[in-house]
């Protein structure tokens, strides 16, 4: 035993990647997660859980489809029967890269830009709410930013405990119900992102979904920036073919 953990001792970074040594001397740091993470818990307290709503008739829906590192973002907005009566889009580079719990900044600044000037009552976000680690989501972010009420709808839990019930479950996280999952073909995570009360957020998503996808808004809001990210690609294969 003594002999081969003398011989792990004496194995060096060289013996495992090659002769050359190469210091590593680049990864100079201010702990930027952390200093953000510590944003968001101050942000977070700020969210407001209660229904500031002008009312339920135009429900918006914003999501991005990606190609590389550009993000095509769309938001589209339907009546309370289900009817398309406006839509907007918007395409940018992204500067941040995907790390679970930081998606607003990744994001944000291109749903931002599309959300702006966009006319909704309330704006469902492909992305969490306070059902997350620190409780501010990208939905709860978008909405403190724009000041407009916001839900968080998502296929996946990012945090929390869930405590199973009958056709929904609730989560908790610190103590605190952030969240309800809605059953079915996925399983959704609802969650509040500002200016409205959870029970309000899931009648709302319940108006608008069936057994499977996402809410009509999303599931439109997200096939509306696959086609743009479709229609990039075909421009982008023309303009190399020299059409």
């Amino acid at each position: 035993m003594r002999e081969a953990l003398r011989r792990l001792d004496i194995c060096g970074y060289s013996d495992k990647v090659g002769e050359v040594q190469i210091p590593f001397t680049e990864f100079l740091t201010d702990r930027p997660l952390r200093k953000l993470a510590e944003k968001q818990v101050e942000l977070a307290k700020k969210v407001v859980e209660r229904d500031l709503l002008d009312g339920c008739n135009r429900i918006a829906g914003v999501d991005a489809a990606y190609r590389g590192e550009t993000a095509y973002a769309a938001c589209v907005v339907v009546d309370r029967f289900g009817s398309v009566v406006s839509e907007a889009s918007a395409k940018a580079e992204v500067g941040f890269p995907y790390i679970p719990g930081y998606f607003y900044w990744r994001e944000g600044p291109v749903l931002a830009s599309v959300i702006r000037g966009v006319d909704f009552d309330v704006l469902m976000v492909n992305a969490h709410g306070k059902a997350h680690p620190r409780l501010l989501g990208l939905a709860s972010h978008l909405g403190l930013e724009l000041n407009r009420p916001t839900i968080g709808v998502s296929a996946h839990l990012l945090a929390g405990e869930v405590r199973r019930g009958g056709e929904a479950s609730e989560v908790y996280l610190l103590g605190e119900r952030v969240g309800i999952i809605i059953e079915g073909k996925p399983p959704l995570v609802v969650s509040v992102g500002h200016m409205v009360c959870l029970d309000t957020a899931v009648s709302i998503v319940r108006c608008f979904r069936d057994t499977s996808g996402l809410p009509w808004p999303l599931a439109a809001a997200h096939l509306s920036a696959v086609k743009l990210r479709g229609l990039s690609k075909l421009r982008d294969s023309a303009l190399i073919q020299g059409f």
